[in-house]
Order: structure tokens, then C-alpha cells, then sequence
């Protein structure tokens, strides 16, 4: 006895039966996380994001579904790019077959029915009615970006009221330009409650535009 406590009983030695179900779940583990987080060609899809409630006022729920709407967004992107186009001989070629058209509109079709659901009316009739020429899109504002950000956009709440929410999404350099000017992206997101949830109201970039330019 320690100080009163008994001492406890020395453990067996592992067998070798034991050791090696041991390995074989580390490797499993190792092979587990050194996996990519979201998907690249061959991949599962990245799903869309949960919807939250519109009673639900936990920051870190709203945080999550702003993160997990933006890398959902850049995942929905790359794969629709990926439907139509092919790399040979190091130059891009437009795939010109019937199934890839299938696959891009089967993509259209399942973003559309989300971002139906996710958007305040007045940005979902700006997106339907965004013809490319003009303006930026209205959820993804940039003329630049970078597959990896379906892995490392992140967001974090500014300020949170009973019915609207401020979110500052934050993107890697895009990694077009040369330093000092290839710096990070940033979109301010607007968050509104409509018909029993949170919806996206408003994105807008709020990068330094002078350090590219």
C-alpha cells in the first residue's frame, strides 16, 4: 500500500494474438485520418449542410452550417467542372459526351432544390436571375479560387440578435497571384430567419481588394 491506497495489480503482458489486433487497428486508424476530408474525383459528394432552426441561437450550430454551406458550395463546383471537362495531354478538354450533360444537370438540379431551401427569397431571385456578365455571383463573389478551400473554409460569428446573424467566412490565398497580393479571401454573411429557419441573406467580400490590384 501507498499512502493508505492499495496498490493496483500489475497488468498483464499483452499476448501475441493481442499485439497484433492492436496494429491492425492503428493502421486502420493511420489509413482512417490520412484520408482527405472532403472529396476529390472519385470521392463521395460532400452533402449540404443541415438546416438550423430558427429558435435554435447556438453560435457554434450557426458557425458550422456557414462553414459547412461554403465547402459544400466549393465541393458542388469543382464536380460540376469536373462533369464537363477532362485533362489530356496536360490541356483541358470539354467532354462533349451524353452522360457527363446528365451528370451536370443532375447537379444543377440537386444545388438548385437546396439553395431553394437556404436562401432568404430576396438573394435566392438574385441567383436565379444572375446572368454572369455583370456582376459576381451573388453566393460565391469572386472570379478566383482554389479546390482546396472544400477543405479549409472556416467561419467564425461577429454578432448574433433574435432574428439576423453576422458570420465572417475566411478563405485561403487563392494562390493566382504572387505574394505579397495573393492574400486570404474574406465574405461577411448575413444571416435572417425565414419560415422557421436560418437562412443565408447576404454575402459580400470584404477581402482587401488593394493588396490584388
Amino acid at each position: 500500500m501507498i499512502m493508505g491506497l492499495p496498490l493496483s495489480p500489475r497488468p498483464k503482458k499483452p499476448d501475441g494474438h493481442t499485439l497484433l489486433s492492436m496494429l491492425k487497428k492503428t493502421i486502420l486508424l493511420l489509413i482512417f485520418f490520412s484520408l482527405p476530408a472532403w472529396g476529390g474525383q472519385g470521392d463521395a459528394p460532400l452533402s449540404p449542410p443541415e438546416l438550423v432552426p430558427a429558435s435554435d441561437h447556438d453560435p457554434e450550430h450557426l458557425t458550422m452550417f456557414v462553414t459547412h454551406f461554403f465547402r459544400w458550395w466549393m465541393d458542388n463546383e469543382l464536380r460540376y467542372f469536373q462533369a464537363g471537362h477532362d485533362i489530356k495531354n496536360g490541356k483541358e478538354v470539354f467532354k462533349g459526351k451524353k452522360e457527363q450533360f446528365k451528370e451536370r444537370e443532375i447537379l444543377d438540379q440537386e444545388r438548385e432544390a437546396f439553395l431553394e431551401k437556404s436562401l432568404s427569397p430576396p438573394l435566392w431571385y438574385h441567383y436565379k436571375n444572375f446572368d454572369g456578365l455583370e456582376e459576381f455571383n451573388p453566393i460565391f463573389p469572386l472570379g478566383d479560387s482554389n479546390d482546396s478551400w472544400r477543405n479549409t473554409a472556416f467561419s467564425q460569428i461577429v454578432t448574433l440578435q433574435d432574428q439576423t446573424a453576422t458570420l465572417i467566412v475566411s478563405l485561403p490565398p487563392s494562390g493566382v497571384y504572387e505574394p505579397p497580393n495573393d492574400a486570404p479571401f474574406q465574405f461577411r454573411i448575413l444571416l435572417k430567419t425565414y419560415q422557421g429557419t436560418w437562412r443565408i441573406g447576404e454575402v459580400r467580400d470584404v477581402s482587401s481588394e488593394g493588396a490584388r490590384f
